[in-house]
């Protein structure tokens, strides 16, 4: 099976325009975190710390196989061969995370301990991290942030944890690496990094939107042990959502600009290469690259792009959920042309759309089927069947009252007819 093509997942959830509707704020608010897709098999993380998998085999007829309680393994998890893979650390009082367990997912209705390590020393883990599996490694990115009460500043300090996991049960740490520090009065960031097939990390982090800072780092990872930074831009002014790195490529989603797309071939220099832009008010909050094509993915909306000539991106089709109730896109990824969603919902089973994007000119939602009102939906169907029923018992009164007219006009003419033609019989008679 092709490998999953995943939207980068920051450390806090907040997509912009996911909120339900005003008008409905007394409605539920269901939603899934983060979604792998793997062997035929949906993993979807909820808000209530339990793990639901999906059998999307025939995305159609996708139902959901398993639930995991998840909430008593505090940690971070991913999916590797066909497994849960949980990185779920212990922590001392100072905070510091001083061991962790790989913890992987039998299907008998357990999480079962597969390995476990002891650290030599304590690494400092305060803010909720990531993980990302690239082929045996588990890549483990720990933040740390500390409030220096005495200078009034904010400060941010971001590892990176290796770990050979080629046997599960002897893991082994390959190397831990300051990536790097940062201090500011007010700190407010996203945090997001992504791997290519150069064995680069890039990472994009964005500092509180007042002070208009931003920098995007790439690091090479050629020698785990030392991870080298060999690249570093400020981008003044620009506010990414989402990044992605496709060979020597770099994708940013801005806030304001929309789409950008960057050359890497010369480290030297950060050129802009194309941009994309759409008219409206749609704010993209997540991408994905998948062979030719582009996903850009905002709360209500889906635009696939063709990006086959970076200098002519074209603009195929798009999905939008009509009739599926109130809520917005969260994260997604795509395999075999095939894109899983999240999204929040007020219906429990709308918060998982499964779109066919096997033709780039019109996506198709394959799951889930039939459709369902939200409160702006019912609020509007409530609406035009007032109208119409007014507009039907109105119709039927100016229908009665034309009827009994033409009949009122019809006896008239009747009886002026016969006035006409009693004259003539009366002289007929006196001859």
């Amino acid at each position: 099976m092709p490998l999953e093509q995943r939207a980068g997942s920051s450390l806090y959830y907040s997509p912009e325009n996911s909120q339900l509707t005003p008008k409905n704020l007394g409605a539920p608010n269901y939603r899934y975190l983060d979604i792998y897709v793997e062997n035929e098999l949906a993993y979807l993380y909820d808000y209530d710390g339990q793990i639901d998998v999906y059998d999307v085999s025939k995305p159609k007829k996708t139902q959901r196989v398993d639930s995991i309680e998840y909430w008593n393994y505090p940690g971070i998890f991913s999916i590797h061969n066909n497994s849960i893979l949980t990185f779920n650390y212990t922590i001392n009082d100072q905070r510091n995370i001083t061991g962790f367990k790989l913890l992987k997912y039998d299907f008998e209705g357990e999480l079962q301990v597969s390995s476990q390590c002891q650290f030599n020393k304590c690494f400092p883990g305060d803010i909720e991290s990531q993980i990302v599996i690239e082929n045996k490694t588990l890549f483990v990115l720990l933040t740390e942030e500390l409030v220096n009460a005495t200078r009034s500043q904010e400060e941010i300090t971001t590892y990176l944890l290796t770990i050979d996991i080629t046997d599960y049960s002897n893991p082994e740490i390959i190397g831990f690496n300051e990536l790097f520090h940062y201090e500011a009065s007010s700190i407010s960031y996203n945090l997001r990094f992504y791997f290519d097939s150069t064995n680069r990390l890039a990472l994009c982090f964005d500092i509180n939107y007042l002070e208009s800072f931003t920098e995007v780092l790439i690091f090479d990872l050629t020698t785990l042990t030392n991870p080298e930074e060999i690249a570093r831009w400020t981008l003044n002014d620009k506010y990414p959502r989402a990044l992605a790195v496709r060979e020597d490529t770099l994708f940013i989603l801005d806030r304001d600009e929309g789409l950008e797309i960057y050359g890497l071939s010369d480290l030297e220099a950060f050129v802009k290469i194309a941009e994309y832009q759409e008219k409206g008010q749609n704010i993209y909050n997540e991408l994905i690259i998948s062979g030719n094509k582009l996903y850009l993915i905002c709360a209500g909306k889906i635009r696939v792009l063709d990006i086959t000539n970076l200098k002519n991106i074209k603009k195929k089709g798009q999905y939008t959920p009509r009739l599926q109730g109130n809520g917005g896109f969260g994260d997604a990824c795509i395999v075999d042309e095939i894109l899983y969603l999240t999204r929040t919902s007020e219906f429990e089973d709308r918060r998982f759309f499964i779109i066919d994007c096997s033709n780039p000119n019109f996506p198709k939602k394959l799951y889930p089927s039939g459709i369902r009102l939200g409160a702006e939906d019912e609020i509007m169907l409530v609406f035009i069947s007032t109208c119409l029923g007014i507009l039907l018992v109105v119709g039927i009164i100016v229908g009665g009252i034309v009827f009994v007219i033409k009949r009122i006009n019809r006896k008239r003419k009747q009886q002026q007819t016969k006035k006409q033609e009693e004259p003539t019989e009366e002289i007929a008679e006196g001859c």
